[in-house]
């Protein structure tokens, strides 16, 4: 096969289907023959050097012609010729474009829906056999698209090499420099921009320190949006976690059973999609829960979530689903209320930094990182998603409840006793005592009147 360039024809490997692309340009000389390409589509311009199509303006010239106009067009699928022979470049209408084998992204942990723009040009990476990609930034916090590959390059799991370079590599920087400017900025500022450190964001729900100490796991084994880490155990106790999207590919449905036998509790298994219909969703719903010993199940019923709620409890009549009120109009499952979110992330949080609730699946992990304040509540931040986190917030909340303690062998336990556990021998400090130099019925009298009382509870 061989393609048109400016130096005639060259032979290419293929011609690779690169999909429908959501954001078309179409470039226009005024000779009928314009140009549909990516945003990110490379031309060449006059001196041999390249240019992404989303940086040309009106009046620049390429290949000789002059660019009259430049508008965003419908939907279409999109192809791309691979490895042109003489420096992967080919006439497309007369004018050249540069299929490069070099990617370099920069800054990428700050790129907005980083993940979505990696996988639309991982098929162009993956196409070529020479292809290389060069990712560079700053770090920007866990979970983003930027921390998994580099995470991924330091354990082996992917095919990038982990460089660093750190703020003493720079020529003129020494302790002293590096004492200024933590003055003029702060620890965590200088931990994350010149230190290399993937701390979390200052506003995350859960500790920066506590959020790098998560670590992933891989699976046992895996079946469509579905994880395992960790097989049923005869006569264990799980509790399983719901959250419900309309499966328009935007929010995900959610599920994350959690093992509430074992201490610490235990995430064991995780679904994620969000395509699933609520429609379908109660079947695999369902069918987890059953695997894991009739697992109690926890969905929240807003919006979409009664819907599946409905389906479970009525059409599946699986029993072990939570019943809010048996009176109550819609009071199968959870309402998330602001009081039942608050207390769940307050909950959430004690367990996670007291290690008490163990999280291996590798998007809960990310979410956790980008789950902050959000108003007067907390929620992801910028484009993120908080679907798992979610899952965690619900079973939190749960846990505080009185029909949590009907499900654990031991019925007398609570929240503050599971968390306070290791604490039992610590000293605590009492409330204080006031003298009376005054004698009774003054307001010194009354005060530690009232402090005695306080002990005394």
């Amino acid at each position: 096969m061989k393609v048109l360039t400016k130096n005639g024809f060259k032979t290419f490997d293929h011609i690779a289907d690169q999909g429908v692309s959501t954001k078309l340009l179409k470039i226009d000389f005024g000779d009928e023959s314009p140009i549909k390409c990516t945003h990110d589509h490379e031309f060449m311009l006059d001196d041999d050097m390249s240019m992404p199509a989303c940086f040309l303006e009106i009046g620049e010239t390429l290949s000789g012609k002059i660019i009259i106009g430049i508008e965003e067009v419908e939907n279409e699928r999109v192809y791309d010729a691979i490895n042109v022979a003489g420096g992967n470049h080919y006439l497309t209408n007369g004018v050249s474009s540069h299929n490069c084998n070099l990617i370099f992204l920069d800054e990428f942990a700050f790129i907005e829906k980083a993940a979505d723009f990696y996988t639309s040009t991982y098929p162009v990476i993956s196409s070529g056999d020479d292809t290389k990609v060069i990712i560079t930034s700053t770090a920007n916090g866990i979970g983003n698209m930027f921390y998994n590959l580099y995470e991924g390059a330091i354990k082996g799991t992917n095919m990038f090499k982990h460089f660093r370079i750190d703020w003493w590599d720079v020529p003129g920087r020494d302790e002293a420099w590096k004492k200024m400017t933590i003055q003029n900025t702060s620890e965590l500022q200088f931990a994350q921009e010149y230190g290399n450190d993937f701390q979390g964001s200052s506003d995350s729900l859960i500790n920066s320190s506590k959020l790098l100490e998560l670590v992933s796991r891989e699976p046992i084994r895996q079946h469509e949006n579905m994880r395992f880490y960790t097989d049923p155990i005869e006569e264990h106790q799980y509790v399983a976690a719901v959250d419900v999207s309309r499966g328009r590919g935007q929010d995900y449905s959610t599920v994350t059973v959690i093992d509430v036998s074992s201490r610490p509790f235990e995430q064991v298994a995780t679904y994620r999609s969000n395509l699933v219909s609520p429609l379908i969703l109660p079947d695999t719903i369902v069918s987890m829960c059953t695997a894991y010993n009739d697992a109690v199940l926890l969905i929240e019923s807003n919006d979409a979530g009664q819907v599946v709620c409905n389906a479970v409890y009525y059409d599946h009549e699986y029993e072990n689903t939570f019943v809010e009120s048996s009176i109550k109009r819609g009071g199968i499952g959870v309402t998330m209320t602001k009081k039942t979110k608050r207390i769940g992330c307050s909950n959430m949080k004690d367990l996670i930094e007291m290690n008490k609730l163990l999280v291996y699946d590798k998007d809960t992990i990310a979410e956790l990182g980008t789950f902050g304040v959000h108003g007067s509540s907390y929620a992801a931040l910028g484009s993120d998603h908080d679907d798992m986190v979610m899952n965690l917030v619900l079973f939190s909340w749960f846990v505080s409840s009185d029909a949590f303690g009907e499900i654990v062998d031991d019925e007398n336990m609570n929240l503050r006793d599971l968390i306070f556990a290791e604490r039992e021998d610590e000293d605590l400090v009492p409330a204080g005592f006031f003298d009376n130099p005054l004698g009774a019925g003054n307001e010194y009298q009354e005060m530690a009147t009232n402090m005695q009382a306080w002990n005394d509870l």
